[in-house]
């Protein structure tokens, strides 16, 4: 452990893992925050601490396996539409199942950590390979980086609850976002690698904006319902 924190390349791969972890979990701090933005005070917290240690936890064991895990079929496909689901249920919200008020507070803390924890593991799959690359196979360094990426992204997360508690129609748009993200997902599947080899470009983005228009229809109503209520 001493021989590896004296190495040059040790300090500078930190940086490295924490840009690229940044970069490519900026749908993780969007789902954190939807997931979060009607806890308050303490049960955010909560939320939002539990959800960051667990998530660093998984990521760690998923860039372990990584290069293996990414390799099955129809894994990415699975999450994508875990992920999809997670989408509509954020945004949507739990307005169509209960009045306002009759959720306990426990039960609204335990389902934003269970969205934040399962969106956050299904979000990770598609971009742990290039901090494994960069980490390679070192678990000190993998952990560092990590430990340090990770507040960065929670507190990226606490800035765009308020930004959703100040405009409401960022949060169809964040979810639009994960819609977008879900099927993105579901088209780079290892499954469909054959299909997708003999179609444009283009066509895998419009099929991916379909997903983000799909997330937008079915939130409009419940939203517009939320946002009228006094």
């Amino acid at each position: 452990m001493w021989t590896q924190l004296q190495q040059i390349s040790f300090w500078l791969s930190i940086p490295q893992i924490i840009g690229i972890d940044l970069v490519l979990s900026g749908d993780n701090a969007v789902v954190i925050a939807l997931a979060a933005r009607a806890l308050t005070g303490r049960d955010r917290r909560m939320a939002l601490f539990i959800g960051g240690v667990t998530a660093i936890i998984f990521r760690m064991f998923l860039t372990v396996i990584a290069s293996g895990l990414l390799s099955f079929p129809y894994l990415m496909s699975i999450g994508g539409a875990l992920l999809f689901w997670v989408a509509l249920r954020l945004v949507k919200g739990r307005h169509e199942e209960h009045a306002d008020g009759d959720i306990p507070a426990t039960n609204q803390l335990f389902q934003a950590i269970r969205a934040i924890i399962i969106a956050d593991v299904v979000m990770s799959l598609d971009n742990v390979l290039s901090v494994a690359a960069i980490a390679r196979g070192n678990p000190l360094l993998l952990l560092c980086g990590l430990m340090i990426s990770i507040p960065l992204i929670l507190l990226g997360s606490t800035f765009l609850m308020h930004l959703m508690k100040r405009f409401k129609s960022l949060i169809v748009l964040a979810g639009a976002l994960l819609g977008y993200v879900s099927v993105d997902m579901v088209l780079s599947d290892f499954a469909w690698r054959g299909i997708m080899a003999q179609l444009p470009m283009a066509n895998h983005t419009w099929l991916a904006l379909l997903g983000a228009l799909l997330v937008f229809i079915l939130s409009r109503p419940v939203f517009k319902k939320n946002h009228n209520t006094p």
